[in-house]
């Protein structure tokens, strides 16, 4: 006996398609306040990437106060 399709596809589409869509922002919403309130770096110390001289990658020098 052959299966029958559903009739109205949206029935079944809509739901897991909003709930998932909606437990992705929620996770990518988290994972920015995360992000922003465990801020690990030293205080007064900025980052210095290193820097491209005459065909040379040199390193950075650390930059004090």
């Amino acid at each position: 006996m052959a299966q029958q399709r559903s009739k109205h596809p949206d029935s079944w589409t809509k739901g897991p398609i909003a709930w998932l869509t909606l437990a992705g922002l929620v996770l990518v919403i988290a994972g920015l306040v995360v992000m922003a309130v465990t801020d690990t770096s030293p205080e007064g110390k900025n980052f210095r990437p290193s820097e491209m001289r005459d065909g040379v990658c040199s390193r950075p020098v650390r930059m004090t106060r």
